[in-house]
């Protein structure tokens, strides 16, 4: 399993997807707007218009942490069980307003990556938050250059 994280909309994006791509951002205050969860040759993520599901993806677009395959099994499971969740827009441009919960039976793509790792989500889920658990259960950088396209 490999954390993949964007800082950019796709190439494809609609006006309105990369104007959510920079509010994202800025409302999370990260370089990233976007993550999920790869798995063989799958992307596994929640965006707006699908909620959760999986896709073709290009790695050449995004940043890789590789926490091993100890966990692909289970995460696929979960994935099966959560597949088609409604993504959660309040919880993730709600993010540290007051008064602002996010939604238990949604999902926005950093809450997706916590549940990959083995743990719930927090109030405020954030593409750092997801990148240090996956460093501290032993996750590393993976380089462009090895080629996973």
């Amino acid at each position: 399993m490999m954390l993949a994280y964007r800082a950019t909309a796709a190439s494809d994006a609609t006006r309105a997807q990369r104007l959510f791509a920079s509010v994202t951002r800025y409302r999370l205050c990260s370089a990233y707007c976007h993550g999920g969860v790869v798995v063989g040759q799958r992307l596994y993520h929640a965006n707006l218009a699908h909620g959760l599901h999986d896709t073709d993806w290009t790695p050449a677009h995004w940043d890789l942490i590789d926490v091993g395959t100890q966990r692909d099994a289970d995460v696929l499971a979960l994935y099966a069980e959560l597949k088609g969740t409604p993504y959660d827009t309040l919880g993730v441009l709600g993010f540290g307003l007051p008064g602002v919960r996010e939604d238990g039976g949604r999902l926005y793509c950093f809450e997706w990556q916590a549940l990959a790792l083995g743990r719930p989500p927090r109030r405020w889920e954030t593409p750092e938050s997801t990148l240090v658990t996956a460093l501290r259960q032993g996750g590393r950088w993976v380089e462009q250059a090895q080629g996973l396209a």
